[in-house]
Order: structure tokens, then sequence, then C-alpha cells
């Protein structure tokens, strides 16, 4: 389940937006836990521009598009890779291997914590709780809702 941890990592917040279970080919793919981690993809990918260097585009065929629908699937794969390899030419020490897996304290940099740091860079505000934020998934509200 898509939940809020209580982790301090490399952002100013005490806490990430995390997955229970991995998301990616060959993973569990659980609906909020992929929901989560398409929220961010698609975020950062349509604010690419304000990155320096900016991102490459998400390469899509022209019929395709990055859904938020918590439905794993090629497209939502080949967005993390491509996340994966943004990441890695910006220095941070990820796993380019088509997985978000959980966040915790003995793996504090990978790709679920990487996405925070890069959610939180363009969307200060709305990092203080996404499930307040006007684009936020409803699925996402309940799991997300700081108190």
């Amino acid at each position: 389940m898509a939940r809020v941890s209580l982790l301090r990592l490399d952002i100013s917040e005490p806490f990430i937006y995390n997955i229970d279970a991995s998301v990616g080919p060959s993973s569990p793919n659980r609906r909020d836990d992929v929901l989560l981690v398409q929220y961010f993809l698609k975020s950062i990918n349509d604010q690419r521009s304000l990155f320096t260097p900016p991102f490459t585009a998400l390469p899509l065929a022209a019929q395709e598009v990055l859904k938020v629908d918590g439905i794993a699937g090629p497209v939502t794969f080949r967005a993390i890779r491509h996340f994966q390899d943004q990441a890695v030419a910006r220095g941070r020490a990820v796993t380019p291997d088509g997985r978000v897996d959980k966040a915790t304290r003995t793996n504090a940099v990978n790709t679920m914590s990487v996405l925070n740091n890069f959610f939180f860079i363009i969307r200060r505000n709305d990092f203080k709780n996404i499930a307040l934020a006007t684009d936020c998934p409803p699925e996402l509200k309940n799991s997300l809702a700081l108190l």
C-alpha cells in the first residue's frame, strides 16, 4: 500500500511517500503502489524543463501516454527505466533495473527516495501533503493523507 513513511533522507522533510511492494517487471505491482510511482513519474516528466539540465522527454510512441491509472505495463516500465537513467546521469546512485523498491533506512538512496526528492524539487508546496494536490489520484488520497 502506498503510504507516508517517517524516514529522513536527503530532503528537508522528515518523511517520504513510500510503497510496500516493488513496482516494475516481475514485481507485485500493487495498484496503489503503481499509482504513486506513476504520479511521481508523470509529474516529473511533465515539468522536466525545471531541472538543470532538463530531463529528456519520456520515449513514447505517438499513441502512447503515461497514465496515472494504477496499471503497470510497458509504458510505466519504460518510464521507470527512463527516470533511472536520467537520475544516474545526474549523479544519483540508483540502479537502472526498471524496478522501484520500497525505501528503507538500509537502502536510503534508491529509486523511490530519488522520485521523492525530484518531486519535492519541482512541487515543494504539494509535497507537504500530496493528498491535497488537485491532481492527486483519488485512490491515493486516503493512504497518503497526512493528519
